[in-house]
């Protein structure tokens, strides 16, 4: 009976260690998602909706607007006008930007051969009125020419604000130790030096940011008026008009470049004239006073 039991003990213990090991053979179990279809019109689970915030993927907008400062930008643009009244459409150019908040900074003009006016006029808007100043000057005549451009001075003006920021915090160490300063008076002088130079430093930099800032806040539009020039009147003959007066040019630049060789070479010429007459005189004595002298022999 003994050995019996002990045949069974030892077959349980067997076919329990066959047992152990299959299950350890055995793969993790999967965890099976399970899917849910929302009806139209109503609203997820409340624990599908937290993970579908979970799951969903940043946006770029919102990962760049975290990760980049705000762009700074100035903007700046050319434009040719031809205009049919030049001071009519200066008025024009000044009321838009009046209308829009700017203002001329500069302006010239000038009349050329045909007296036809002509000028430039530098405006100030701002950067939010750019585009619509623009639409509206390009209304003002007919468009010739055009040119805008978009200067990026983001990472300077980062740069400046972090500089700013560290001499602002070195200023305030420098005062510190001025405050607390008890040693003998040439340390006092090295550091008065030194803030001076800090706080100079501070001022060149708080400047460069206002210049920057006020480019970007207000954008520059160059704009040139100006009234068509007439045709030339040997248009309106043709090749033929064209070709006289380019005869007529390459008369006028001969007769040019004469004048100018005449000038140049006329005071040697008289030179010469003049010691020539003076050769013959002495030659034509010279044989007079043989022909008497032989006459009297």
């Amino acid at each position: 009976m003994k050995s019996k039991k002990a045949l069974v003990y030892l077959f349980s213990i067997f076919i329990l260690t066959l047992a152990c090991q299959r299950k350890g053979s055995e793969p993790f179990p999967i965890m099976q998602s399970e899917s849910y279809q929302v009806p139209a019109g109503a609203s997820a689970p409340r624990e599908m909706q937290g993970f579908a915030k979970m799951a969903a993927p940043m946006s770029a907008d919102s990962s760049t607007s975290e990760m980049m400062p705000d762009r700074r930008i100035i903007y700046t643009a050319d434009l040719r006008v031809e205009v049919p009244q030049f001071k009519e459409a200066v008025e024009k150019v000044e009321k838009i930007v009046k209308e829009a908040g700017g203002y001329v900074s500069n302006s010239s003009s000038q009349e050329d051969n045909y007296q036809k006016l002509s000028g430039t006029l530098s405006l100030r808007v701002p950067e939010k009125m750019f585009q619509p100043t623009l639409e509206k000057l390009r209304q003002v005549g007919k468009l010739k020419e055009e040119h805008l451009q978009g200067d990026d001075v983001t990472e300077e003006y980062v740069d400046i604000e972090i500089r700013l920021k560290n001499k602002r915090e070195l200023e305030a160490r420098l005062l510190d130790v001025l405050k607390k300063q008890t040693n003998k008076l040439s340390d006092l002088l090295e550091v008065e030096k030194e803030l001076a130079r800090v706080r100079e430093e501070i001022e060149r930099v708080e400047g460069r940011k206002r210049f920057l800032d006020s480019q970007i806040k207000m954008a520059t539009i160059n704009v040139t008026l100006f009234e068509p020039v007439p045709l030339a009147s040997s248009s309106q003959w043709g090749p033929l008009g064209r070709a006289v007066k380019e005869m007529v040019s390459v008369f006028a630049n001969s007769v040019g470049t004469l004048m100018l060789v005449l000038v140049g070479v006329l005071p040697w010429v008289m030179l010469a004239s003049i010691v020539l007459w003076i050769l013959m005189r002495v030659v034509r004595r010279r044989r007079r006073r043989k022909a008497e002298t032989s006459s009297s022999k």
